[in-house]
């Protein structure tokens, strides 16, 4: 039971946190609810995915974990959250400000990682999902951010700038997401370095997305007040 709460508990206390930031036009629960059980059914299919490719094992090259890590793991999750969000709820009378990438791609990522999470912690113990919590699963989330401030933006535009944003928002999480992966397979210091650093720039762009996302729909909601409703 232990193991199971401490499992669940970082990404919905991250989900949480997205959620109660969205403080223009709160998004219906049951809508995110269902993007975060979408995010969790991604899981499954990016495992099935992954599981196609060789394991570079332990002592593979670091060109082999290398290619592991930004060719297949990370694209395979990171689309599969975005298509969670693009295929559910992009096009969705729900999602009507720039926040709402954020707080979507956030609910959905933290669907994935709290079933992977899950998965992990229950074969390696405590100790694993300690690790996670601190890191992996807020890692996920920042990923998650970052592609959320993105689509948040590309969903008022139009034509080629709407593609080119989502592009981004998606090549930026995968670049982080492997970049962090890349450094833990190599089981080198410098791999870890390179994960802690990846980390913390990550942590610090999804604050910065957070934030500027809210003033942008800060923004988005003045434009759009009618004539005179604050009368």
């Amino acid at each position: 039971m232990d193991l199971l709460l401490l499992s669940l508990a970082p990404g919905l206390v991250i989900a949480l946190y997205v959620y109660i930031r969205d403080k223009y036009e709160r998004e219906p629960f049951k809508t995110v609810a269902v993007t975060f059980a979408f995010g969790a059914f991604g899981a499954v299919i990016a495992a099935f995915l992954e599981s196609a490719f060789p394991d570079p094992g332990k002592h593979a090259s670091l060109l082999a974990n290398a290619a592991n890590a930004t060719l297949v793991v990370a694209p395979i999750e990171e689309i599969a959250k975005f298509l969670a969000v693009w295929l559910l709820v992009y096009r969705a009378p729900a999602f009507n400000e720039p926040f709402d990438g954020v707080v979507y791609c956030v609910m959905a990522s933290m669907g994935f990682a709290t079933l992977e999470n899950i998965m992990y912690v229950m074969d390696g113990g405590m100790r694993i999902g300690i690790e996670r919590a601190f890191i992996s699963v807020p890692g996920h989330a920042a990923y998650a951010a970052i592609m959320g401030y993105f689509m948040g933006q590309a969903r008022f535009e139009r034509g080629g700038k709407r593609r080119l944003l989502l592009l981004q928002g998606l090549v930026y999480a995968i670049a982080a997401h492997g970049l962090f992966d890349f450094g833990l397979m190599s089981r080198t210091g410098w791999g870890l370095v390179c994960t802690g650093v990846t980390f913390l720039a990550a942590i610090i762009c999804a604050s910065l997305a957070i934030r500027h996302s809210s003033k942008a729909s800060g923004l988005f909601w003045t434009v759009r007040q009618p004539v005179g409703a604050e009368e």
